[in-house]
This record gives structure tokens, C-alpha cells and sequence, in this order.
């Protein structure tokens, strides 16, 4: 027989807990066959005996009993359908196949209600896979998991990462991770503090109605135990301002008081049901029961007032006090809420701001010395950069450019002759450098003119050969003013590349005319050597129409 426990009502409303064939056993002690977190369940509170068809509940000795269908039980059989109650656990008794099927819930213990929180001991191999997967195991399994885990975290959101750097500034995606922060700070920190404090409020609420409710019960008991209807009152609840409605029914559902409502019928679905419950002598309802609405906006509070039976003279429900109150009101303040979400966005912002600042201050600041010496070193300042932190990776790369560095000839000067020359291992060097200049110019999408430092030219971009008319298969190594087909622009670029390694990296501009338009006209100086410049390389871009209207 496939029998389980379903729970029906309180914590972890909707697990389920498979049963074994014999006993099982149920407490709130570790080691029990299913173990419940509560301080309303004994150690070992009760067990139950499957045995082909047949099930069986047998109390423990626990403190506060174990109920089958609301009647306390020592010894009772189970049958499908069956309400066990134990501490604030109500569950549900089903046997025989399961009907959404077993192997979906054992494929998705979670989607099943199983919570990852109660031990589930049941004998059988279902029960045990299930274990399996709630409990690490103890052979260093944990250690493999955050691998696979950090793996996973490297393989996905790593290369987002790194992508994003590689289109955007630093400073731009270290603002939004900072964006990011605040949100998740406020979020995490202030949303469930204010839920916590709503519930907190609701339930001072929920108080004040059981008080109401029980006031009216104690006046009124005197009178229905006397039978005297006419003396019933709901006046000193009705005047409070949350309260929407009062009244006192007998067990059939008829109003007994307020005066103007005498008589009247109830149609409300769960005080019926309440009103049922009592009269069939379920004990479950022979008691305070507050229930609010989906939206929090209502609670009605039921409430049995009591008199001596003239048969058993033993205290039964007589009448049922039903308070409806409102929730609507009773709410935290919105400026306080406000105040609170200012505060939290305010300490998250400086918090934010002094982690930025100290992150900026552990990036930036190595790199700056490693380029600053970088430079004495080109200098001959000093020897090589140092190693002042311990970065691995920003150490690497010094290695890595200390290396590069030891392989640079020292340049020398000659008495006679003033002027730079270059070894043969620096010629390699500047003709490697020229290589990938010659390629990008080549196959630019903008018009881009490579020449080398003796006004030759030595490629073209086709969009520049498109705007000139000059074609670089034909003019390659000649001279500017010889390739150019306009003697003007070719004057331009001469005094272009006598001004360009004076203006540094931003070049020297200057607009020209051409047939297609006007444009801006860019000349930049390459150099190897101090003083002395390899190539030249000049660009064209639209120039910028003024705006007079």
C-alpha cells in the first residue's frame, strides 16, 4: 500500500511524507522516521503501523495528545481520509496509488510540497533518494558542489562581464554594479523589516478583535444561560471604529443580538461551517478561531459562549459571538515608511561610495605606479619597475614587462653625428609596427592615407582613393605631391606633416574642399625614436555643418 501524510493545515502546508511498511514513528526528536519542528510536539509523540491495507496510530505519551478527526485518540486505526492532528500540524491520511503520480513527485521533491527542512526517515528507497538529495553527504561531496558552483558562476556570468568591460568604460559598469548594490541593499534589508512590522501591526490587530470577541462572550454569558435574549448586548464593541460587525448567533445560524438584526440568518460560508462544526461537537471549533480574508483587509473572530447542560450539567456552546474587523486602517504610516526607505538609500549610498572610492583607490593607483615607472625606466631613470603589492596577476604583468624592457637595446649617440639611427634588431622592431598600421589603413571603412616619414605614400583606404580620386596601386611609394591629384592639397599636406610632431597625439587639423564636401582633414606623426618620425597618418571625417538656424 503506497500511504502517506499529507499536510493539509499549518507549517509547511502541502508536504508530503511517504509511510513504510511498520512502524513509523513521528516527534519532534532527531532520529524519528519523520521529524517536525515544534515546540508543541513531544520528543517521540506518536507512531504509526502500516501493515498490508492496514494503518494504525498509537500515542506516545505526548503532552498535547494526538487527535483523529478533532477526538482525542490513545490507539485508533486510519482510515483514507482521516485528519490527524499533532501539535499545529493537521495532516491528511491517503493510501493507495498516488493519483498526480509518485515518480513526478520524486523527480521534483520541491514542485511536491516536500520541504528541504523536516527530516524524512520513511524506510523505503523513495524516501531515501529523497534524503539524498536534501543532505550532503560526508565524503567531501560539499567541496565538489562550490567547485562545480564557481566553475558554473566562471562559465556564464564571468564572460558577461568581461564583454561588457570590453565595450564599455570601467567606470560605467563599476557604477551599475553600484546601482545594482543600492537596489539589492534596500531590497534585502529594508522590504522584509517593513513586512515584519506590517505582520507585527496585523497581529495587534488580530489582539485587540480576540479581546472584543471574548468581552462580548464573558457579558453575555449570564444571559444566555439564563435564556434571556432580550438582555443580549454588542453595544461597547460596535463603537470601536475598526469594528464593521457584532453579533451573536445561536448554534442554528439566527441572529440573537443586535436588536435590529434579530432574528436574521447568517450567510457567511466559514461562520456556517463554524456553526456546523459546533453543533456536530467537534472541540476544534469549541474555541477562539480568527481567520482574515486574502488582502489582509478583513478578520472575522469566532467565539462559543458557553452554559451548563441540564442533561450532563457539563459546559457546551450555547450561542457563537462572530466579530468582523477591519484591517483596512491599521497600517503602517506612510511617511514613517518614506523615512525608512530614505535612511536605507542614503546609508546604502555612502557605504556604496566608500567602497567605490576604495576600490578605485586598490586599481588604479598600482597601475599608475607600474605606468609611472614604466616611464623612468624609459627614461633610464631606473633599471626596472618594481614590485610595491601583492597582486599576483599586476605582478605578472610587471615580470612580463621587465622582460620586454631587458630586451630593448640601449640607443647611443655618436660624437660626429647628432642624428638617431637605428640597430637592426630596432629596425625589426619599427618595421613589425609598421605592419599592422599598413593592414588597418588598408581595410579601413573611413578614408585613411598611410605615407612614411619622407612624404611617400604607402597605402590608402578605398573610401580615401573614392574622395581624392589617387589610386594606391599606382601611386604607392611616390611622393604626396607627385600621387596627389590636386597640387593644393598635396601643399596642405606638407605643411600637415612639418606641424604634426609638434600637436603630439591629437595631431594637427585642417578642413579641405573636395568634390564630395567639406572635410576635416587629421595628420598624425608615428615615431620609433625621439625625434625620429617613421610615418604619417592621416585621416578624413565630414566636417560638421553649422547650425544658423
Amino acid at each position: 500500500m503506497a500511504a502517506r501524510l499529507v499536510i493539509v493545515s499549518g507549517p509547511n502546508q502541502g508536504a508530503a511524507y511517504f509511510l513504510k511498511e511498520g512502524g513509523n514513528s513521528i516527534g519532534r526528536e532527531q532520529g524519528n522516521n519523520i521529524t517536525l519542528s515544534s515546540g508543541q510536539i513531544s520528543k517521540r509523540h506518536c507512531t504509526i503501523s502500516v501493515t498490508g491495507m492496514n494503518a494504525e496510530v498509537l500515542d506516545g505519551g505526548s503532552s498535547n495528545g494526538t487527535f483523529i478527526n478533532g477526538v482525542l485518540a490513545k490507539k485508533s486505526k486510519l482510515k483514507p481520509g482521516d485528519k490527524l492532528s499533532i501539535g499545529p500540524f493537521v495532516f491528511e491520511f491517503i493510501s493507495g496509488p498516488d493519483e498526480a503520480g509518485q515518480g513526478a513527485a520524486f523527480a521534483n521533491p520541491i514542485a511536491s510540497g516536500i520541504p528541504t527542512d523536516v527530516d524524512m526517515n520513511a524506510g523505503d528507497e523513495a524516501n531515501d533518494l529523497l534524503q539524498g538529495q536534501f543532505e550532503p553527504s560526508k565524503s567531501g561531496k560539499e567541496k565538489s558542489f562550490f567547485k562545480k558552483l564557481f566553475y558554473k558562476f566562471d562559465e556564464t556570468v564571468t564572460p558577461v562581464v568581461h564583454d561588457m568591460n570590453t565595450r564599455n568604460e570601467w567606470w560605467y559598469i563599476l557604477g551599475g554594479l553600484f546601482v545594482c548594490y543600492v537596489i539589492l541593499y534596500i531590497g534585502m534589508s529594508v522590504y522584509p523589516l517593513l513586512e515584519t512590522a506590517k505582520e507585527s501591526v496585523l497581529r495587534e490587530a488580530e489582539d485587540r478583535a480576540r479581546y472584543i470577541a471574548r468581552q462580548i462572550a464573558e457579558i453575555n454569558q449570564e444571559a444566555i444561560e439564563q435564556g434571556a435574549e432580550a438582555n443580549l448586548t454588542v453595544d461597547f464593541a460596535e463603537k470601536d471604529a475598526s469594528v464593521v460587525e457584532a453579533l451573536i448567533l445561536d448554534l442554528q445560524g439566527r441572529v440573537l443580538a443586535p436588536g435590529i438584526k434579530i432574528n436574521e440568518g447568517t450567510t457567511n460560508p466559514y461562520v456556517t461551517k463554524v456553526l456546523r462544526a459546533t453543533r456536530a461537537g467537534k472541540r476544534a471549533a469549541w474555541k477562539l478561531v480568527t481567520k482574515r480574508n486574502e488582502d489582509n483587509t478583513r478578520l472575522l473572530v469566532t467565539v462559543p459562549i458557553f452554559a451548563k447542560s441540564p442533561k450532563s450539567g457539563a459546559e457546551v456552546p450555547k450561542a457563537l459571538v462572530v466579530l468582523k474587523f477591519a484591517l483596512t486602517g491599521i497600517a503602517l504610516d506612510p511617511g514613517m515608511v518614506g523615512v525608512i526607505y530614505l535612511e536605507s538609500f542614503l546609508m546604502a549610498m555612502l557605504l556604496g561610495l566608500v567602497f567605490l572610492f576604495l576600490v578605485y583607490r586598490l586599481t588604479y593607483q598600482p597601475i599608475q605606479i607600474v605606468n609611472d615607472e614604466l616611464d623612468e625606466v624609459l627614461k633610464g631613470n631606473i633599471s626596472a619597475v618594481q614590485k610595491h603589492y601583492q597582486f599576483e596577476p599586476l605582478n605578472q604583468l610587471i615580470d612580463s614587462v621587465n622582460s620586454v624592457l631587458s630586451r630593448i637595446p640601449e640607443l647611443k649617440s655618436g660624437d660626429e653625428d647628432e642624428n638617431l639611427e637605428a640597430s637592426d634588431n630596432e629596425q625589426q622592431i619599427i618595421d613589425n609596427m609598421m605592419v599592422p598600421l599598413q593592414y588597418m589603413v588598408t581595410n579601413a571603412h573611413l578614408p585613411m592615407m598611410l605615407m612614411d616619414g619622407a612624404s611617400n605614400v604607402l597605402t590608402l583606404s578605398a573610401t580615401f582613393e573614392e574622395l581624392t580620386g589617387m589610386h594606391g596601386e599606382a601611386i604607392s611609394g611616390m611622393p604626396i605631391n607627385d600621387a596627389a591629384r590636386d597640387e593644393a592639397f598635396a601643399a596642405m599636406m606638407y605643411d600637415m606633416m612639418e606641424k604634426a610632431p609638434d600637436y603630439g597625439p591629437e595631431g594637427v587639423h585642417e578642413e579641405y574642399e573636395f568634390s564630395a564636401g567639406l572635410y576635416n582633414i587629421i595628420c598624425l606623426s608615428v615615431s620609433s625614436l625621439p625625434e625620429k618620425i617613421e610615418a604619417y597618418l592621416v585621416s578624413a571625417l565630414p566636417a560638421e555643418e553649422e547650425d544658423y538656424g
